[in-house]
C-alpha cells in the first residue's frame, strides 16, 4: 500500500450507472497467474524477455525517495526482496533512491530484475547521470534504462533527434551498461505511442488504476505495447496515494487487485514502511482475477474521482506543465 492510510472496507457500489461504464476484461497475464495464489508471490513472464518475475514490484519513490532515511530504505528493500519480490524500479530524479537501492541490493544484485530512469534530454547532461546512476546502485549493469516521463510529441522529437537521448541510451545499451531500454509516460497516451515507433524498446511503464478510462485513457498504449511485444508495467495503481488522501478510499485491496487483473506483467508501488509492503505483498498472494462486472462497478464508483485520479494527465487535479 503507497503512503500514509488507513485500513477499512472500500464499499462496493451497484447502482445502475455501472451500464454505461464500458466493461473491461480479463488480462490473459491476470488468468496466467491466477493459479498460483495463495501458496507464493506470483509471477509473470515479462515482455518478450523470457524472463519471469514477480507480478509485484517494489518502486523507487516515498520512503525510498526520503533524505537522510537509509535504514528504513535499506530494510524495505531487503524485506521486498525476503517476500519475493524480484522488480525494483527507481529513477535518476528520485534521489537518493537510487543509493538506496544500491545499498539494499548489496550480495544480491542477482536477484532481482533492476530498472532505472533518466530525465534530461539532452545526452550531455544525460550521460554523467547514467554513470552517476551506475555507481549509486552498485552495479555494472541494470536490466533495463527507462527514458522517463514521455510527455508529448514535441517531447518525442527532442528525444528521438539525431545525436539525442535516444541515441544516447541506445549507445549505453551496446556498450552492456544497460540489457533493454524502456519509455515510460503519465501525460498523454498519444505521445508513448509515436516513441514505440522511434527506436527498439522492450518496456512501457504506464498509469493502470480504475479512473483511468474516464480520462485521456491510457489502454491504447497498453494495446499498441502488446502488439510490438513490449512489456508492460502499470504505475499509479492509487494514483500515488491520492485516492486515499484525498478521495476517501479506504481500501488497497481493490486497486492493486484491479491493475493486476489488466494486461500488465508487473505493477509497481512504493511504500512508505514495511508495514504497508508487507500488506501489498498479502494482496497479491492471495490474487485471484477481478471478474469484468466487479471491475465495471468499480470503475464506475471510481467516476467521481477521475480528476485526482488521473492528476498527472492535462486537465487533472494538481497538474502543471
Amino acid at each position: 500500500m503507497t503512503e500514509s492510510m488507513d485500513r477499512r472496507d472500500f464499499s462496493r457500489a451497484t447502482t445502475a450507472a455501472a451500464a454505461a461504464a464500458g466493461l473491461s476484461s480479463l488480462g490473459p497475464r491476470a488468468l496466467a497467474t491466477a493459479a498460483t495464489a495463495n501458496t507464493t508471490l506470483p509471477t509473470r513472464e515479462l515482455g518478450k524477455t523470457g524472463q519471469r518475475v514477480s507480478m509485484l514490484g517494489l518502486g523507487g519513490e516515498h520512503a525510498l525517495s526520503k533524505p537522510e532515511n537509509d535504514a528504513q530504505a535499506e530494510e524495505i528493500v531487503q524485506r521486498a526482496l525476503d517476500l519475493g519480490i524480484t522488480y525494483v524500479d527507481t529513477a535518476q530524479l528520485y534521489f537518493p533512491s537510487e543509493k538506496y537501492v544500491g545499498q539494499g541490493l548489496k550480495g544480491r544484485r542477482d536477484k532481482v530484475f533492476l530498472t532505472t530512469k533518466i530525465d534530461p534530454r539532452d545526452p550531455e547532461e544525460a550521460k554523467p547521470l547514467i554513470e552517476r546512476s551506475m555507481k549509486l546502485l552498485d552495479t555494472s549493469q541494470v536490466d533495463n534504462l527507462n527514458i522517463h516521463k514521455v510527455r508529448n510529441l514535441e517531447d518525442v522529437e527532442r528525444i528521438t533527434k539525431k545525436g539525442g537521448l535516444l541515441d544516447l541510451v541506445q549507445k549505453m545499451k551496446d556498450e552492456g551498461v544497460t540489457r533493454h531500454l524502456g519509455i515510460t509516460g503519465h501525460y498523454t497516451p498519444e505521445a508513448l505511442i509515436e516513441m514505440m515507433g522511434r527506436g527498439d524498446f522492450s518496456f512501457v511503464l504506464l498509469p493502470v488504476n480504475p479512473t483511468d478510462g474516464h480520462h485521456l485513457p491510457f489502454l491504447a498504449a497498453r494495446k499498441e505495447a502488446r502488439k510490438r511485444g513490449m512489456g508492460v508495467i502499470a504505475m499509479k495503481v492509487s494514483a500515488r496515494g491520492r485516492f486515499f488522501k484525498e478521495c476517501g478510499v479506504q481500501r488497497m485491496d481493490d486497486l492493486l487487485t484491479y491493475a493486476l487483473s489488466q494486461d500488465v506483467d508487473v505493477a509497481i508501488v512504493g511504500v512508505e514502511n514495511v508495514a504497508q509492503l508487507e500488506d501489498n505483498v498479502r494482496i497479491a498472494k492471495n490474487f485471484t482475477p477481478m471478474s469484468p462486472e466487479d471491475q465495471l462497478r468499480l470503475e464506475t464508483e471510481m467516476k467521481p474521482h477521475t480528476s485526482i485520479g488521473n492528476f498527472y494527465k492535462p486537465g487533472g487535479a494538481g497538474w502543471l506543465d
